[in-house]
């Protein structure tokens, strides 16, 4: 606060307690409920790789066909929910601001055909499309943080577009993010979004902007790095700013970044 940074806090980023899981089972039940609020992360994630592919915790798959649908509505009346309470006994008081995460990839249409255009947008509405046109959201929420990924496919063809980056999932797509933007303003009334979080991961050349620091990226591990600084987890958790750390700087102090160079 004392540089003037403003802090954004989650209350649900994918680490349920085990408690609410055990006894209630979760997100599967529908009561579980949860000066800048952000009530779940990308509950797509949770929904899709928590109880699809089990990549992420619980790790339930028994029941994808149905679980993942249930999962992502009862996460987004839990938000719906808390955004009311925090409206009603809080907002006043505090003159804060409460929102949702939400996360999507770009797609391309593979050609012009009506067919091509229609899975690209269907794509997106499993993605994008229930977080901003549920109404009890789309009414309260102050603003929607949005975390585009840089993978972008075209379809109907599921071809990925770009260069591979470091993790399975990324490819290097940089102005998929305006892409993003455009179409959350056209087809959802230009709502209020922050960017939070977008990149591509670290190789030997290609670093994401969408971390302060190295940490534990989830089924990851610490096999991957994603932050602006690094840290050396076998010497004393020392840190080491990367080159992507003063080009953030310079493209914060820049206007809108234009023509700035990695040097």
């Amino acid at each position: 606060m004392r540089n003037d940074i403003q802090p954004y806090v989650t209350l649900y980023h994918w680490d349920l307690p085990l408690n609410l899981l055990e006894s209630m089972g979760g997100w599967v039940n529908e009561d579980i409920v949860v000066k800048n609020w952000i009530t779940i992360n990308e509950p797509l994630q949770t929904a899709v790789n928590g109880y699809y592919t089990g990549v992420y915790a619980p790790g339930r798959r028994e029941h994808s066909s149905n679980e993942p649908y249930l999962v992502a509505h009862h996460q987004l009346l839990a938000h719906a929910e808390a955004v009311s309470i925090y409206n009603k006994k809080y907002k006043d008081k505090q003159g804060g601001q409460i929102g949702l995460v939400v996360d999507c990839e770009w797609s391309e249409a593979l050609s012009d055909r009506v067919e091509d255009r229609n899975a690209t947008t269907r794509r997106l509405d499993f993605q994008l499309g229930c977080s901003f046109v549920m109404q009890q959201i789309r009414e309260d929420n102050d603003f929607y943080r949005v975390q585009e990924v840089e993978r972008i496919a075209e379809w109907e063809g599921g071809e990925t577009i770009g260069e591979k980056a470091a993790s399975p999932w990324l490819y290097m797509v940089p102005w998929g993010i305006w892409k993003v933007l455009d179409y959350i303003s056209m087809r959802y009334n230009n709502p209020p979004v922050y960017i939070t979080e977008n990149g591509t991961g670290q190789t030997s050349a290609a670093i994401l902007h969408g971390h302060c620091w190295d940490n534990f990226e989830w089924h990851l591990g610490y096999t991957k790095r994603f932050g602006l600084i690094y840290v050396d987890y076998k010497n004393g958790l020392t840190r080491h700013l990367k080159s992507s750390a003063y080009w953030f700087s310079q493209f914060l102090k820049a206007e809108g970044g234009k023509n700035l160079k990695l040097d």
